[in-house]
Formats: C-alpha cells, structure tokens, sequence
C-alpha cells in the first residue's frame, strides 16, 4: 500500500493499568516493527519477548525490502556484522545472501543499513539513505513505526516537515457518497494521513479533544468517510 510510517497512538491517553503487562499500543508497535523487518535480520534485531511469541502465526508481508537470497535486487536491507570485515577498514553486512558484503565504509556493529548491491563483483556495497529505493526506483521500502500518546500526538509530532497537509478520518457510520460525487478530485498532497479509530470508532477520540477543531479536525458524515 505504499505506507511510509504506522503511527499507534492511545484513544485515551492513559498508562497501562497493569505494569506486568504490554500496553496494546506498544504490543502493536512491536509486532509491527518484526514484520517490517526482513526475515533473515529479525533474529538478530529482535531479542526474544514475550510479545513475539506467537508472531509465526502472523502472514508475511513479502514486501520489496524482503528478498529472497535467489533474487537478483538493487537494494538489500542489512545488519553490519560483529566481524572485523575488510583489511581496508571496510564493515561487512547481513544481507540475506549466503556471504556477507563489504560496504563502502566502517559501521558499528548492530547497525541496521539500507545498501546499494554492486554492478560488478570485488566492489563494495553503498549504503543509501532508505528512501532512495523508493525515490529512484519507485520500490515501497518498508515503514517506520511511532508512538503518540493521544491522537493530537499524531499531528504535533509528525516527522515530516510542513506536517499532514492532506487527512482523512474512516469510521463505519461515516458516509461514502459524497466520495463518489460527480466532479470530486482529493487535493494535491506530499503527506497524506489516514486515521482510523478503535472499537468505538474515531468520533469518541476526537470529541475528547476540542482543540483538533481549530486544526479543522472534527466528526461530521462529510469528514468521515466509511473504510
């Protein structure tokens, strides 16, 4: 779906009552975290926990950062290795292959990398920034997960510079119809969000918090549209 971040926030803002428990918010924040992660590094990234106990049960996203160790791909997710690498001062990385690759520079261990495979053999793999997949080859590659505190959290600490400057609220007593209107075009956007509520639906969450209006952020069957 081309989803660049998953923000988990609390309908209500409170702290777990039980201490010894995971809080759902952040159950769910971890178990989207593992999935985002390509197989072949969640062993390595993801100490066991409790939380991940059932996790094999989950269907895998087969996304474009997942590939498999017989695909011939641009770009690899990787894990620079806890070995010494190359004699040049070159890390070596987990890249889902049968050997590890040299990159083109020293990391330390444990970094999680985006890397650029090479286009001839003996030279060392680049590591990139992990949007420029999706920048330059249009690849989805992967997701960030945050958390918020509340659902004014979403949008107060948004990562993106100029924030959401498009969001939509989904609710199942919303109405569709005017999305079908003759003539309807959603505005341009760079960052869209697209909100969706809990059990009871988003209208409690969003009443509980009467400055969202002043960001033209309120419950009406035209802003909320059934999913």
């Amino acid at each position: 779906f081309n989803v660049d971040e998953i923000v988990v926030f609390s309908s209500d803002g409170a702290s777990p009552a039980a201490p010894q428990r995971t809080d759902g918010s952040v159950f769910m924040a971890r178990l989207l975290q593992y999935l985002e992660c390509p197989q072949y590094l969640r062993k390595a990234i993801f100490p066991m926990h409790p939380d991940l106990r059932c996790v094999g049960l989950l269907a895998p996203l087969d996304a474009a950062n997942h590939p498999r160790a017989t695909e011939q791909c641009a770009y690899r997710e990787g894990l620079i290795s806890e070995k010494g690498g190359s004699k040049d001062g070159r890390s070596g990385a987990i890249v889902g292959l049968p050997k590890e690759v040299s990159v083109d520079r020293r990391l330390p261990a444990g970094t999680r990398v985006t890397v650029r495979m090479p286009s001839r053999p003996g030279e060392p793999a680049a590591v990139v920034p992990p949007r420029e997949p999706r920048e330059k080859l249009g690849l989805h590659w992967g997701f960030s997960v945050r958390l918020a505190k509340d659902l004014p959290s979403v949008w107060s600490e948004c990562p993106f510079g100029g924030g959401y400057d498009l969001s939509l609220g989904t609710s199942d007593k919303g109405d569709s119809d005017w999305l079908q209107g003759e003539g309807f075009r959603l505005p341009a956007f760079k960052h869209l969000l697209i909100v969706f509520g809990g059990v009871e639906g988003l209208e409690p969450v969003v009443e509980a918090h009467p400055e969202l209006a002043a960001h033209g952020i309120e419950t009406s069957a035209r802003r909320l549209g059934r999913p």
